[in-house]
C-alpha cells in the first residue's frame, strides 16, 4: 500500500568471591604464558565474531533494537515497542517513470511512490515491498531523524512482493530490528504496525492477528500463500513496514488491504502481511547466491468443495483448471479443464486432472499443494498423484524457476 502511484490490485549475579593469594609452584610461569596465549586467542576470536555479525560502516557501532519484555497475558507495551523499533523503520520514496496508454498512443507517466521499510542488519540493508520500488528510477530512504540516503536495489522477489534495499549510512544510524518466527503465530495475539500511512511518517497502529494462512495475490499475479490477516489499521504508505509482536520482533511485512465489494475502495479492518519467514528465506538466498529463485509448477486450479463433489471423481483434491503453456506441468503431461460450469454463482472449469497428492502426501486445496512446491528447489523432481477420469496415475514433474508473471 502506498500513495500517489498504487499497484492495481513484530536475581542479579552475586559478586565473585575474592581469590586468596597463593605461592607459585614449579611450572607456574609456563602455565601463566599458556593461559595468556589462550586468553589472547579467545579475545581475537571474539573480536572477529563481533565484526562479522556487527559490521561497521564509516565508523561507530551498529546497535540493534532491544527486545521488549512482554508483561504477559497477551498485553503489548506499545510505547516501549515504538521507542525500541521506530529508529529502524524508514520512509521509502521512489521516483517512478513508466509507459502507459495515452489519448494519442503510449506516453511516459511520472510520479512518486511512498511506502515503508525497516532495517534488517548492520550492512545497511532494508526490507520493503517490491511494489513500493518497482519501476523506480531513483529510490531514497528517510530515517526517523529525517536524514535521507539514496538506496540501491539489492534484490527482488516479485511473486512474494518483497524487495531488499541498501543504504550507505554510518553504523550509528543503523538500527536493525529483530526478526521473529512467523510459524509460531496464533490468531488473537496482539500486534503493532509502524509505518508511513499517507506519508505521515512514523505512525504506530495496533490490533490483533485476525486470521492466518490466507492466500493473497502479488502485484505480478502470483499467489502469496500463508499471509497474515490483521485488523491493525493499514493504508497507503504502510506497505513494506513491519508487523511487530509483543517482544518487538518483526513477524510480517505489511503489504495490502482487502478491497470492498466494489473493488475500488479498501475494506476497513482487514489487512494482510507477508510472513517474515518468507522474507528470511529470500534474504538467505541473496546472501548465498546473489539472486532469489522460486520453484514453479505452472498450473491454476482450486480445491474441490462439497458443492462441486458431483463434478469430479473424488471429493478431495485440486482440480486443474489451466496449465501454463511450456511450463513444467504441461511438459509432464498434466491436463487442464475444458468445460465451464456454474457452481453457486461461480464459474469453474472441469474436465481436467485432479491432483490428490504430492510425493505421497495428500492435498485437498491449493494451499496444501503450494506448500510442498514452495518448499522444493528449482530443478527438483516431484511426483504428483493425479486422477484422470477413473484412472489414478503418478506423474513426475521437474520444477522450473518461477517466471516474472503467470503464463498460459
Amino acid at each position: 500500500m502506498r500513495s500517489s502511484i498504487e499497484s492495481p490490485r513484530r536475581e542479579a549475579d552475586s559478586p565473585p568471591m575474592p581469590t586468596p593469594p597463593r605461592r607459585w609452584k614449579s611450572g607456574s610461569i609456563f602455565k601463566l604464558l599458556a593461559g595468556a596465549l589462550a586468553g589472547a586467542f579467545l579475545m581475537l576470536a571474539g573480536v572477529i565474531f563481533y565484526l562479522q555479525f556487527n559490521p561497521l560502516s564509516n565508523g561507530g557501532t551498529v546497535v540493534s533494537a532491544p527486545a521488549i519484555q512482554s508483561s504477559g497475558q497477551g498485553a503489548i507495551d506499545a510505547a516501549a515497542i515504538y521507542k525500541a523499533d521506530a529508529p529502524g523503520i524508514v520512509l521509502v520514496k521512489s521516483e517512478v517513470s513508466r509507459q502507459a496508454a495515452g489519448s494519442f498512443g503510449p506516453e511516459r507517466q511520472q510520479g512518486t511512490a511512498l511506502g515503508s521499510g525497516f532495517m534488517i542488519d548492520g550492512q545497511g540493508r532494508i526490507l520493503t515491498n517490491d511494489h513500493v520500488v518497482s519501476g523506480a528510477s531513483k529510490t531514497t530512504v528517510t530515517l526517523l531523524d529525517k536524514k535521507t540516503y539514496e538506496a540501491k536495489l539489492v534484490g527482488t522477489d516479485p511473486s512474494n512482493d518483497l524487495a531488499v534495499l541498501k543504504i550507505d549510512a554510518p553504523a550509528d544510524e543503523l538500527k536493525p530490528l529483530p526478526l521473529g518466527d512467523s510459524s509460531q503465530l496464533e490468531v488473537g495475539q496482539p500486534v503493532i504496525a509502524i509505518g508511513n500511512p499517507l506519508g505521515l511518517s512514523s505512525t504506530e497502529t495496533q490490533g490483533i492477528i485476525s486470521a492466518l494462512e490466507r492466500d493473497i495475490q502479488a502485484p505480478n499475479g502470483f499467489t502469496i500463500p500463508g499471509a497474515i490477516q490483521t485488523d491493525t489499521p493499514l493504508t497507503n504508505g504502510n506497505s513494506g513496514g513491519p508487523l511487530i509482536d509483543t517482544n518487538g520482533s518483526v513477524i510480517g511485512i505489511n503489504s495490502q488491504g482487502a478491497a470492498n465489494q466494489d473493488g475500488t475502495t479498501q475494506a476497513g479492518g482487514i489487512g494482510f502481511a507477508i510472513p517474515i519467514n518468507i522474507a528470511k528465506d529470500a534474504v538467505g538466498q541473496l546472501d548465498q547466491s546473489g539472486e532469489i529463485t522460486r520453484p514453479y509448477l505452472g498450473i491454476s486450479g482450486y480445491g474441490i468443495t462439497p458443492d462441486m463433489e458431483n463434478l469430479f471423481p473424488t471429493d478431495k483434491g485440486v482440480a486443474v483448471a489451466k496449465v501454463a503453456s511450456g511450463g513444467p506441468a504441461e511438459r509432464a503431461g498434466i491436463m487442464g479443464g475444458d468445460q465451464a460450469v456454474d457452481v453457486g454463482g461461480d464459474r469453474i472449469v472441469t474436465g481436467g486432472d485432479v491432483i490428490v497428492a504430492v510425493d505421497g502426501s495428500p492435498v485437498s486445496d491449493m494451499s496444501e499443494l503450494q506448500k510442498p512446491i514452495s518448499g522444493a528447489s528449482v530443478g527438483q523432481k516431484v511426483t504428483l498423484t493425479i486422477l484422470r477420469g477413473s484412472q489414478t496415475k503418478d506423474v513426475q514433474v521437474t520444477l522450473d524457476n518461477r517466471p516474472q508473471s503467470p503464463t498460459g
